[in-house]
């Protein structure tokens, strides 16, 4: 049932700023696209099925947040809106995108989660001042070879952030690698087989999200993005890592769950900034006795593996936190060395008879942003 607003639309105007949400509307009324001097218009959580063509009357528009709608398509006009930097239409039935979106040369921020996305524009590489690309739990199947575009200069460092999680990728282009200044990536719960050789060419790539694929190994060139700091691999088909891992200097968290890794090459340890490293729901046999050069590690997450020894090096992790390894066929050996670390203060999950190590692992999976 659509709210009753007051036909005086000051009553809502604060500061350039429009807000309308929640309001039950049906359409946009006629006297919004009068407000010329609105730099922010937010519609959220209405009942809206389309967009009025006047919305090309905003020619100060900056922010148009139109997210918890029912909109299926927006209007051409929209590319009027030369000034909008940010538009937010997450959680909509949108089919598509105009191509008209490339005259929003000023958008820095373009949001577009929950939707019907099959596709995305070529014309979206046009759209040089984007930093922040968010098309999560869409449709898409691949993504325009374009999408390299989105930077202006090199040493510009546009667009940082781009999120893909939820949809259906198998692939990623390999001219994504020509974002040289993303920093965070984020292709969670899709279809991947396999990573483009070329990411090493993401040289300031910070943070790398993976999770639920079906990825069966890294690629060597992984080790060559030497700013990574977050590398989130969990409930993918990994038999093994690549030896190049060690190169990650910066590392300081290494997810690996629900995996079918049976080793972790002793390159990892290496990984000296390393502070949380998760390698649950695995079928290792063994650890790298060389684990004790993991100074700064402070949580080790071992659930549900085949470990039946824990190395006597593990006591010489200075900084260990919680060590989990509960369901794993350990020995009694096994079990006198984890208690001993319990002595130390070490949070210590699956043994002597006490609860189920689960503290650890619960806490790892990735939380959506």
């Amino acid at each position: 049932m659509e709210h009753s607003i007051s036909p005086n639309l000051s009553a809502y105007l604060k500061h350039e700023v429009l807000d309308l949400k929640g309001k039950g509307l049906f359409r946009v009324p006629d006297a919004v696209t009068e407000l010329s001097e609105v730099e922010k218009l937010v519609l959220d959580r209405n009942n809206l099925t389309e967009l009025p063509a006047s919305i090309s009357r905003l020619k100060n528009l900056i922010v148009l947040k139109l997210d918890g709608n029912k909109l299926t398509k927006l209007p051409a006009e929209i590319g009027d809106l030369r000034e909008l930097r940010q538009l937010w239409v997450s959680a909509n039935q949108l089919l598509g995108l105009p191509t008209s979106i490339q005259m929003l040369t000023k958008l820095e921020r373009l949001y577009l989660d929950g939707n019907k996305l099959t596709e995305l524009p070529a014309e979206i590489g046009d759209l040089r001042e984007l930093r922040e690309l968010s098309v999560r739990d869409n449709n898409l199947i691949d993504l325009p070879t374009s999408i390299h575009r989105l930077t202006k200069l090199e040493e510009l460092d546009l667009l940082a952030v781009l999120y893909l999680d939820g949809n259906k990728l198998t692939e990623l282009p390999a001219e994504i690698c020509d974002l040289k200044g993303l920093r965070q990536l984020s292709v969670s719960d899709n279809h991947l087989v396999d990573l483009p050789t070329s990411i090493h060419r993401l040289t300031k790539l910070e943070e790398l999200d993976l999770l639920g694929n079906k990825l069966t190994e890294l690629p060597a060139e992984i080790g060559n993005v030497r700013e990574l700091r977050e590398l989130w691999v969990g409930d993918n088909q990994l038999v093994g890592l690549p030896t190049s891992i060690q190169r990650l200097t910066k590392l300081e968290f290494l997810y690996l769950d629900g995996n079918k890794l049976t080793e972790l090459p002793a390159e990892i340890c290496d990984l000296r900034e390393l502070r949380h490293l998760s390698v649950s729901d695995n079928h290792l046999v063994n650890l790298p006795t060389s684990i004790h050069r993991l100074t700064k590690l402070k949580k080790l997450y071992l659930v549900g593996n085949k470990l039946t020894e824990l190395p006597a090096e593990i006591g010489d992790l200075r900084e260990l936190r919680q060590l989990g390894v509960s369901q794993n066929p350990l020995t009694i050996d096994a079990v006198r060395c984890a208690l001993k670390l319990r002595k130390k203060g070490i949070l210590v999950g699956g043994v002597a008879g006490k609860k189920s190590g689960y503290f650890s692992y619960l806490e790892v999976r990735k939380k959506p942003k």
